[in-house]
């Protein structure tokens, strides 16, 4: 069952030194990593609400991802002795409260960000592509609480636009809670206890047969999709006008020139104002997409641009004058086509079971872990990058793992038929748990590998060294919550298993962040193979399979005629399958797409299928 925390860990507050710790790397053994993380997000705080130092406050929240990666392959020797230096710093006798001034600072923090960040955005990332950094603010009440606690208080979100064709430069804004909303965070925290609960209800009813119980199961089932329901529409409201920042590049020529006409038109009414850079960079992010905004959410980004300005009313000149214009655009221009490149969101940890792609849910989103992470990706394939900024992957050398403890027979029988039918070339292991080394040789050798089976399987690649892990090729996890955070020790940060696969160099994995059914997860992980993955020896396509048929014997029939997915991209048949109503939000929303996009490199079979 995923989870934030073991019960033990979720306990503990994270500015206690315990007397357990554990990490996988023995330089790490001294490192308190949750406690660093949020000393560095206090200095961020401090920057960003008491100095008004955006660049500074960007740095401490950039490093404080996914810091014990950041640290066992970090190359800036200045940056790893810092945070060593901070966590030596960190001193609890008598159970006494840091404060937030008593520790040391980075002393080349813009060389840092132009260096690491800002230059490797303008001269080594592909064009194409749109990087978003996603961070809970911290909030000093909760400086010496629990990690439960600190995920779910309610507070705001800083949003960093490290690359964006809006804007030149780097440039962080805060999406502030409202007084008005639920509290997201806290929301969001209870999906896996919703369906802890859900899941008592259906074993009962499989092990008697108890109409009763079945009752209860279905009642759960449906209250678990309103309330996913409620989370998605809670978080858009949430980000509000600032979900038109997460879009990628356009496609469509045309929609580029669009584009470039709104540009020039902000550029002409900026002329005639005295607004400031940053108020102007937020002007060109908002303007863009402003087809994906209400007038009310237009007015109320217009209040944040404009929030240092004193006696901001109803009458400012400013305000109506960027109202009036912003909405004329909206009027003005329209996009035939929104089809748009990937935006690659680094989400922190605290973050990380909100799903943020349903917020556009039309748009190709990848999640990474930190910059650094993406950076470390990004050097190990560059040279795989077609000008388009998807890395190219073969696709000829494919394994499967279905069923490795024998518990999930309906699931082996459809899946079996499945690669029979479509995928006849696969190595597919059934029925059988893998040794390590096996699991090994399976990933180091295939250009893709999918697993089907509880959790993601990670506990058969499990060693010593759970950095040896080394693999080129593209990893399905297709299992309840296999891709989302948990914690491998009370001293250590949350980790999922893609994090592993990623410091390996895996360059993709899909997964999922909760609990989800088993027949979806089949569903969802066929549309997705057959969509992604031509193939020459079936008459039909997989994709008109007859559901209730296979879903009961696992027997193949093809009576549907429905529009057919298709594409050499993955992240854009993900992004199909958010926006795919067969499959129930619950499950739509928990499919999440970690690292690089990808295309497949040789997959040109064409084939005549029977619609």
């Amino acid at each position: 069952m995923p989870r934030n925390r073991t019960t033990s860990d979720s306990r503990q507050p994270i500015l206690q030194d315990p007397e357990i710790s554990y990490s996988t790397s023995d330089a790490l053994n001294e490192l308190n990593i949750p406690a660093l993380k949020q000393i560095l997000l206090q200095r961020a705080w401090e920057h960003w609400n008491v100095h008004k130092n955006e660049k500074y406050a960007i740095f401490y929240q950039t490093i404080s991802f996914c810091l014990s990666s950041t640290l066992s392959h970090q190359e800036n020797l200045d940056l790893s002795s810092y945070l060593e230096k901070i966590n030596n710093e960190l001193s609890y006798q008598n159970n006494e409260k840091p404060s937030i001034y008593n520790y040391s600072n980075f002393e080349d923090i813009n060389k840092y960000l132009e260096r690491e960040i800002a230059s490797t955005c303008r001269h080594q990332f592909p064009k194409e592509w749109t990087v978003i950094q996603l961070c809970k603010n911290f909030n000093p009440l909760t400086l010496s609480s629990k990690y439960e606690d600190i995920i779910q208080f309610n507070t705001g979100i800083s949003m960093t636009i490290f690359k964006h064709t809006a804007v030149k430069d780097m440039l962080m804004l805060e999406v502030r809670k409202q007084s008005q909303l639920e509290n997201i965070f806290e929301k969001t925290y209870k999906i896996n206890k919703k369906i802890s609960d859900s899941l008592v209800y259906r074993s009962t009813s499989i092990a008697s047969e108890n109409q009763e119980n079945k009752e209860k199961y279905w009642r759960a089932s449906k209250d678990i999709e309103n309330f996913i329901q409620d989370v998605v529409k809670l978080l858009t409201s949430f980000f509000g006008p600032w979900k038109a920042l997460l879009t990628g590049n356009f496609k469509n020529r045309k929609s580029i020139e669009i584009e470039n006409e709104i540009r020039k038109k902000v550029i002409e009414f900026l002329k005639k104002k005295n607004f400031t850079d940053y108020q102007e960079k937020l002007i060109h992010l908002i303007a863009r997409r402003t087809d994906l905004l209400s007038n009310q959410q237009i007015f109320v980004a217009i209040t944040y641009i404009l929030q240092d300005k004193s006696n901001l009313g109803y009458n400012d000149v400013d305000l109506n004058d960027l109202y009036d214009h912003l909405t004329w655009i909206k009027q003005e221009y329209k996009y035939e086509d929104t089809s748009t490149y990937p935006c690659i969101l680094i989400i922190d940890e605290l973050l990380d079971q909100m799903p943020f792609e349903m917020i556009n849910p039309q748009q190709e989103f990848t999640r990474i872990c930190s910059f650094s992470g993406l950076k470390q990706l990004w050097e190990h394939h560059c040279n795989s990058i077609d000008n388009n900024g998807y890395l190219m992957t073969p696709i000829s050398n494919c394994q499967a793992i279905v069923n490795p403890d024998q518990s999930l027979t309906k699931m082996e029988d459809r899946l079996r038929n499945f690669f029979n039918y479509w995928l006849p070339s696969w190595k597919v292991m059934y029925n059988q748990m893998p040794s390590k080394e096996q699991f090994h040789d399976i990933l180091s050798q295939s250009d893709i590998f999918a697993y089907f089976g509880h959790g993601s399987g990670f506990e058969y690649s499990f060693n010593e060294n759970i950095y040896d892990i080394k693999t080129n090729g593209i990893v399905f996890l297709f299992g309840c919550g296999s891709t989302s955070l948990t914690s491998i020790g009370l001293n250590s940060e949350l980790k999922g298993p893609h994090a592993f696969y990623h410091l390996g160099n895996c360059p993709t994995v899909i997964g999922f962040l909760w609990t989800i059914t088993d027949f979806n997860t089949d569903l969802c992980a066929t549309r997705i193979l057959s969509s992604w993955i031509k193939t020459s020896s079936s008459k039909a396509h997989w994709q008109l399979i007859d559901k209730a048929l296979w879903k009961k014997n696992g027997n193949l029939a093809f009576t549907k005629t429905i529009e057919i997915i298709s594409s050499d991209s993955l992240s854009e048949i993900i992004t199909k399958m958010h926006s795919d109503s067969e499959l129930p939000i619950s499950f739509r929303a928990a499919l999440v797409y970690r690292g690089l996009p990808v295309i497949a490199s040789d997959n040109s079979i064409q084939n005549s299928y029977k619609y």
